[in-house]
């Protein structure tokens, strides 16, 4: 005779009898498998969502620099090109780490073509819109051949710092040029040192203001300061004639005259006379056109005291 079980004893389940996954100790391992499931299930969706939303094109877009409130010169004399060719733009710029913007600017500052730059923005069409200061070209100077890839001309702005500007001949398009200037020609964005080139700029930026600017094709300052012939004056200009270049005296350098006309006597002369036509001949504007030799009477010291007296 079997006796009876008990309802508050524990009934053993039969373990070989239960499913796989019934059986103890295997939920907590399919809950593990199933959360490891979904994690990479998510990552790997990430990943695509990520790879998809990089591949459209509004959300990578080409990058295109544009100069923002350029000055009037900037398009009528044509140097918008050249400064946008020197600036180099990534084809697949990362956007969302911000260095892009930061080289843009180092670019600029580097470039020459700006005295500063101001701001630069990105826009999420792919605009990169810059402010700057930018120098402007008002001669050039004959620089001594080294290799063919110096040039003969490099531009520089009114405080005399080259710019990246180099022609062959600076003479075909019109600019005015800048002779005898012995400093080292510098690196762009870079001051020419010596004094020589600091009054050629000094006075190609006066000539560039005046209504005379068109006749003036050079400044030539090979003889500044009397360094090769103390007898000559120290600036000369070269002036466009009927038959070629007519060269006019100019003298000292602005700011150093001594015994001759202020800068501003001269310009005057020079409209004054190009009023009445083309140049025709050599012209000195370093000395006074009205001036008159006074003669006085000689002193002579007398013997019994400091007093001179008329001989």
């Amino acid at each position: 005779m079997s006796r009876k079980t008990r309802k508050d004893e524990p009934v053993e389940p039969d373990v070989a009898n239960l499913p796989w996954y019934r059986r103890p100790g295997r939920g907590a391992v399919l809950s593990l498998l199933t959360l490891i499931g979904l994690m990479v299930f998510a990552g790997t969706g990430l990943e695509r969502l990520k790879a998809r939303v990089d591949s459209l094109p509004e959300y990578n877009p080409t990058p295109k620099l544009v100069l923002m409130d350029t000055p009037r010169w900037f398009d009528s004399e044509g140097w918008r090109p050249q400064v946008l060719a020197a600036i180099h733009l990534p084809e697949k710029p990362n956007w969302l780490d911000g260095t892009l913007v930061q080289d843009i600017a180092h670019q600029l500052a580097a470039s020459g073509w700006v005295s500063q730059v101001k701001r630069v923005t990105q826009s999420i069409d792919g605009s990169l819109r810059v402010w700057c200061d930018y120098r402007q070209p008002i001669a050039m100077v004959e620089t001594r051949r080294i290799d063919d890839e110096t040039g003969d001309y490099v531009a520089i702005d009114k405080d005399g710092v080259r710019l990246p500007q180099v022609y062959h001949n600076a003479g075909e398009h019109g600019w005015l040029e800048i002779l005898g200037v012995e400093a080292v020609v510098p690196e762009p964005g870079q001051t020419f040192k010596g004094e020589d080139a600091a009054a050629a700029a000094r006075l190609a930026q006066i000539i560039e203001q005046q209504n005379i600017a068109q006749q003036v094709c050079a400044i030539d300052v090979s003889n500044f300061h009397g360094r090769k012939d103390k007898s000559r004056n120290h600036i000369f200009l070269r002036l466009r004639g009927p038959a070629g270049p007519i060269n006019w005296t100019w003298g000292s350098a602005v700011g150093e005259e001594f015994e001759e006309p202020l800068w501003q006597d001269k310009i005057r002369l020079i409209q004054a006379t190009l009023r009445r036509g083309a140049p025709m001949s050599e012209i000195d504007l370093s000395s006074y056109r009205d001036g008159v030799i006074v003669r006085t009477a000689p002193a002579v010291a007398s013997a019994y005291g400091s007093q001179p007296r008329n001989r």
